[in-house]
């Protein structure tokens, strides 16, 4: 009994929600590179379910406990969760043995690219909310670490199948849209978690705007998106997230603003598998 609460605390800890989008991005960023998803693939797609999971969301779960305590949205479950003390030891070394975990394939294949792409993906998950560092807290720079973070997780993926110059090459007519929805999803991550980290005393570019003008801002990005990009199927995911961030403008709650953001994600998510599947 005592270890499948272990389990599902670990489990929730590391956000399913997050397994998808972390997979979606592997398997979409796979087909960018020009490389079909195969067999010899699959270690590397669950190494970015839970383990990833661990890593991004359960360090910040350790580092956020305080204000956690105090987070409307860390009581849903589905969400997130208030991550008990007594998982904490636990939880920091399963990211260290899963950090290593993840290094094993670009280590296997060789592939410096991916390599350096794992390395920045671990470090801004340790980095964003850890100090002497805390990139949630600086201004600007929380953005810019997300951004920097999904490109890295994305280069993971594409790099089986081309290098960095490749990627350049390949999505300079598409990079306005991939930093944009980048930029516009942390924007309403960061709504979502706008009362804590308030009171964690971080100020980041959330709190110098307020809710409702990072709602139209975010908004805006994603009609930007939606004009830049190439792909239909990624014109139909903006244009939903745009209504859906314009939305919590009217039910300015805070579980809307939350709500939302997961509802985006989870749309974005689709959106660029629609790429690989059609």
């Amino acid at each position: 009994m005592k270890l499948w609460q272990t389990l599902k605390q670990l489990i929730i800890t590391s956000r399913p929600v997050g397994w998808v989008v972390f997979s979606g991005i592997f398997v979409s960023s796979l087909n960018y590179g020009g490389v079909q998803f195969s067999a010899d693939k699959i270690i590397h797609l669950l190494l970015l379910t839970f383990p990833a999971g661990i890593i991004c969301n359960g360090l910040n779960d350790v580092a956020d406990y305080p204000y956690d305590l105090k987070n409307p949205r860390k009581k849903s479950g589905w969400s997130g969760n208030v991550l008990d003390k007594k998982y904490h030891k636990l939880v920091i070394w399963l990211a260290i043995i899963f950090s290593g975990l993840l290094l094993m394939p670009p280590l296997y294949y060789q592939n410096w690219l991916m390599f350096w792409a794992t390395v920045t993906t671990i470090f801004i998950s340790y980095s964003y909310s850890f100090k002497p560092f805390r990139f949630k807290s600086v201004l600007g720079v929380e953005i810019l670490s997300n951004v920097v973070g999904t490109l890295a997780l994305i280069l993971i993926g594409f790099s089986y199948g081309g290098d960095l110059l490749d990627f350049v090459n390949k999505a300079s007519t598409n990079l306005i849209a991939f930093c944009g929805v980048i930029v516009a999803i942390a924007f309403q991550a960061f709504i979502s978690d706008y009362e804590a980290d308030k009171e964690s005393g971080d100020r980041n570019l959330i709190h110098f705007l307020g809710k409702k003008k990072s709602s139209v801002l975010a908004g805006l990005i994603y009609l930007i998106c939606f004009w830049s990009t190439t792909y239909f199927n990624l014109k139909v995911g903006f244009l939903i997230c745009f209504l859906f961030s314009i939305l919590p403008l009217v039910l300015v709650k805070s579980k809307f603003f939350s709500l939302f953001y997961y509802f985006n994600v989870i749309i974005l998510t689709i959106s660029f598998l629609s790429i690989v599947i059609f």
